[in-house]
């Protein structure tokens, strides 16, 4: 089936991809079921990049002009060709060419939210130290979510301390490549996974979340 949307990627997964990998769950050997539902995730990635863009799908690493490297990718849309690391069906990207980096998680409990952090979190690590972001992108992006228009850089501190929140987020959102956690099976449901996400921030020892903060993980979103 064709994909346009992200219901058409989830309902091809659950069709097509999912029944395929459950005849061969009974291997008991975590790596290789590790490597089909991240197999299945870049098959599916692949069919939802738009044709007419040289965007790629692939996994390996990323690295930065300094010579750092991030941690292994288990999915990453990337724009043109990369380096090839020998003898392998992985690659290295330059940070600046990475659209976006998928961590795949077979099950998604409060446990595995933690290497999905430090994962996704390495992608950050390595970022450029110059590196630029789209300031029309951020601004559209502010204005949406809270509906007034976004201030001089040296007058954002005249907005409220929600909106100061928001508009930090989006900064780093327009500075990093998008970063997703795409876990298969899990909680509940979202209300579930977000208080157990909030808890997890909260037991980080280099994190203090406010009750304000708090709400916006909970609401993110003006009501």
């Amino acid at each position: 089936m064709m994909i346009h949307s992200v219901y058409d990627l989830i309902r091809a997964i659950k069709e097509h991809g999912l029944p395929e990998i459950e005849k061969y769950l009974n291997i008991q050997h975590n790596p290789t079921i590790g490597d089909m539902y991240e197999g299945l995730t870049l098959e599916l990635a692949r069919k939802s990049i738009f044709n007419q863009f040289d965007l790629r799908v692939t996994t390996g690493k990323i690295k930065n002009e300094l010579g750092q490297i991030s941690d292994q990718i288990d999915c990453m849309v990337v724009i043109g060709e990369g380096e090839t690391i020998p003898f392998t069906n992985k690659h290295i990207y330059d940070v600046n060419k990475v659209v976006a980096v998928i961590e795949v998680k077979k099950n998604l409990f409060t446990k595995d939210l933690d290497s999905a952090y430090n994962n996704l979190k390495s992608v950050k690590d390595i970022a450029e130290p110059n590196r630029g972001m789209d300031a029309t992108m951020l601004r559209n992006a502010f204005r949406s979510i809270t509906k007034v228009e976004l201030p001089e850089p040296d007058k954002v501190d005249k907005l409220t301390f929600t909106q100061q929140m928001i508009y930090h987020s989006l900064v780093m959102e327009c500075y990093l490549p998008a970063r997703i956690v795409f876990g298969y099976n899990g909680f509940t449901n979202e209300h579930s996974l977000r208080e157990h996400f909030i808890k997890y921030i909260e037991g980080k020892q280099d994190i203090k979340t406010s009750k304000a903060q708090r709400d916006m993980v909970q609401y993110p979103f003006p009501v």
